[in-house]
């Protein structure tokens, strides 16, 4: 292709609206080129083009000349009047909201754990009040030992939920052992014994001692070796 014909290519796809970077891969030549053929072509314009138009889009960047030119800002341009400054930018942009993001997700993450931590803590520390107190009867007794049940089932629940959010699974954890552990007891009516004035659940003591060890570990440790074994209880149907 001659220099006339490539002007004239170049000034054509210019006032369809192509960018400095479009035009190069039409043509095949290299952007800095199409942008010293753009600025000749501006330069050398009188007024206004063939067949006028608007302004160009921002999608469109560049410089039109006659009617509405004046209303399309020069700006980002580096010397040979490319955008290669404007794509920098949106990439520098993009690693930055990218950065951002990922960091909003640690905090995110960390919150949800901390949380975890502390209301399991707090849960297990209602637990072993609950196993220890006096109750008045024996079918006050069932009743509240079968609302506690509940609570460790909607507890697992929500744990389950955070687990997930935290992309982290919930079933190979310590915490869900343990609390499947006290689920599984409190389920199989456990035995009463007859205090001075009251009634109290009879293994309370020993799961009070076992919830003393473990609601101090963090809720995301493995089940693996070493770790506290759930106490071997004898249970009866009344």
């Amino acid at each position: 292709m001659n220099k006339e014909h490539l002007h004239a290519k170049v000034q054509q796809l210019h006032e369809e609206g192509y960018s400095i970077r479009g035009i190069a891969q039409k043509v095949g030549i290299s952007k800095s080129n199409i942008g010293r053929i753009v600025k000749v072509i501006q330069d050398s314009c009188s007024g206004t083009l063939i067949e006028p138009r608007p302004a160009s889009a921002p999608e469109s960047p560049g410089t039109l000349c006659g009617p509405g030119a004046e209303i399309v800002p020069n700006i980002d341009r580096d010397a040979s009047g490319t955008l290669e400054s404007i794509d920098k930018g949106e990439n520098e942009a993009e690693q930055a909201e990218q950065q951002n993001n990922h960091a909003f997700k640690e905090i995110l993450m960390w919150s949800y754990k901390q949380n975890l931590q502390s209301s399991y803590r707090d849960f297990l520390y209602n637990m072993r009040s609950f196993l220890t107190n006096n109750l008045s009867s024996e079918s006050l007794a069932r009743e509240l030992i079968q609302s506690r049940q509940k609570r460790v089932r909607d507890f697992i629940m929500r744990a389950r939920g955070i687990c997930l959010n935290c992309n982290v699974n919930y079933d190979s954890l310590f915490m869900a052992y343990a609390l499947e552990r006290l689920y599984f007891f409190l389920g199989q009516q456990p035995e009463l014994e007859k205090t001075k004035h009251d009634l109290k659940i009879k293994a309370g003591v020993v799961l009070e001692q076992f919830i003393k060890q473990v609601e101090r570990m963090d809720v995301f440790t493995p089940i693996g070796n070493g770790v506290v074994r759930f106490p071997s209880i004898n249970t009866q149907h009344c």
